[in-house]
């Protein structure tokens, strides 16, 4: 994984988590906070310097939940034409589909996009793989930060403060409801103008997708036609 890849999948999600989370705290703590700090001999810049580099384990977490709940959908739309190229030549060369089909039609399109292969009218070049990784990238980066980041801060600090409660920590938290208002007014801003290229982006890496596929057609028939007797082959 590059580090650019990296930094858009697990860093940003991570950083804007912790950013959403000490905003939370900060409006709804006393600022007694700062007295406990000095009794216990802790160093408040210290506590937020470790938790921010510990923001690409955080944003790997939060990841795996956009995984699991939203990136397949998005990756099985109806507007991917990629993918009903290849339910198309599936049908037309009786390809059998079978139980696994929506995780072998995904794997086509990876081996269509991303292959080595060499072609006598067209050869994938790695700009074009990584183009549309990139496009993958950012979509799924802004998805991330837009909707589970916010969600998952939220939910942090309504567990911390219930942990207050039920374990008696006495930590000086003070519900300011303006100011929790003001701020998720501003995430929410801030959220709409992450998650809103998103859409474009998509559309421009399905673009590039149906592209590359309809250029790679005859690899991806003959890999089906082959596949397709030698099943035929091994049941006679």
């Amino acid at each position: 994984m590059s580090e650019q890849y990296r930094f858009l999948r697990y860093y940003i999600p991570g950083f804007l988590f912790l950013t959403y989370f000490f905003g939370l705290v900060t409006v709804n703590i006393d600022r007694s906070i700062f007295e406990l700090f000095r009794v216990l001999r802790l160093d408040p810049t210290s506590l937020v310097a470790v938790a921010f580099t510990s923001s690409p384990a955080i944003g790997y977490l939060i990841y795996q939940f956009y995984d699991w709940s939203l990136y397949n959908r998005i990756a099985k739309s109806k507007e991917r034409k990629a993918l009903i190229l290849i339910d198309k030549w599936a049908t037309e060369e009786k390809f059998p589909k079978g139980e696994r089909w929506e995780v072998k039609r995904k794997e086509l399109v990876d081996f269509a996009l991303y292959s080595s292969l060499e072609e006598s009218d067209f050869t994938i070049s790695d700009k074009i793989s990584e183009t549309i990784r990139g496009f993958w990238s950012h979509v799924n980066a802004r998805l991330v930060s837009s909707i589970f980041v916010p969600i998952a801060s939220g939910v942090f600090f309504a567990i911390c403060w219930i942990l207050n409660i039920i374990l008696v920590l006495n930590l000086p938290f003070k519900f300011d409801l303006p100011k929790t208002v003001v701020l998720i007014i501003l995430v929410i801003i801030l959220s709409a103008f992450i998650t809103y290229p998103a859409k474009r982006t998509i559309r421009e890496a399905f673009a590039l997708e149906e592209f590359v596929i309809r250029v790679r057609k005859q690899v991806i028939r003959n890999y089906m036609k082959l596949e397709t007797e030698s099943k035929a082959s091994s049941k006679i």
